[in-house]
């Protein structure tokens, strides 16, 4: 079993994968929405 520190530490970096993948999505969206094409 993982030691606790190292499950937290690598529970937190996916959740910061997450939050980036969905930040992105958001920024293509918008751009796309607005007809920015080329962001």
């Amino acid at each position: 079993m993982l030691n606790e520190k190292i499950a937290r530490l690598i529970n937190h970096q996916v959740n910061q994968e997450f939050y980036s993948a969905y930040l992105y999505l958001h920024f293509s969206n918008y751009f796309t929405e607005h007809s920015l094409d080329g962001f």
